[in-house]
């Protein structure tokens, strides 16, 4: 959605850019979804057989596990733009697009582990509406973004980059609040036994 609306607003060199880098971050959105939604499945399971300490240590893990993913492809993408635009292609206009591209797109990953984990474990915690409303909201602002930063501001590919950390946000905004009060089933411990045991699970779990 967002490569048609920029493409009809900026050109098919936008959308070229972002057709090329979809795979990479989708990659990484997978990767991030992985270690979220099989926890919070099991963390969920847990806190109905009220077992606190096994939900509380998989939703720790999950955090960990996808924080780290988005803190480290963030950095990498920030640093390296320049770099993986010239190896995607060596058209010129092209890197350009991409560079400009990327970097907004490094912050949404981050932001985005942010709210995998909290799109997973609020559903976990039985909260399945309002997280409905907020995927529904961060996709009216994501539209309603681009449109601005487009038609209004004259931004141009890296429009597409910010529109998403925009979406991003309203998501995390509506959901943190449920995060962290009393009645949300799952607390972070800074201890996790058996954490070796987790990794092991959830690595065979992606690997399969």
């Amino acid at each position: 959605l967002n490569g048609f609306i920029v493409s009809n607003f900026l050109g098919v060199g936008c959308f070229k850019a972002i057709s090329a880098f979809t795979p990479i971050s989708g990659m990484v959105l997978m990767l991030i979804n992985t270690c979220c939604v099989g926890p919070s499945i099991q963390a969920g399971k847990a806190y109905a057989e009220l077992d606190s300490k096994t939900a509380n240590n998989l939703f720790s893990f999950a955090t960990l596990a996808a924080g780290t993913i988005g803190v480290l492809s963030a950095l990498f993408f920030l640093v390296f733009r320049n770099n993986i635009a010239g190896m995607i292609t060596s058209e010129h206009s092209l890197q350009e697009n991409l560079v400009s591209y990327i970097g907004p797109v490094g912050l949404y990953l981050l932001l985005s582990s942010i709210v995998c984990i909290l799109n997973t474990f609020v559903t976990a915690s039985g909260y399945v509406m309002r997280v409905t409303r907020a995927v529904i909201a961060s996709c009216v602002m994501n539209v309603v973004s681009i449109l601005i930063l487009v038609k209004l501001l004259h931004f141009g590919i890296e429009a597409v980059g910010i529109a998403m950390c925009v979406s991003a946000l309203t998501n995390i905004v509506i959901l943190l609040p449920c995060v962290l009060g009393r009645l949300f089933p799952f607390r972070f411990v800074h201890r996790i036994p058996g954490l070796g045991h987790l990794i092991k699970d959830n690595a065979s779990i992606w690997i399969g």
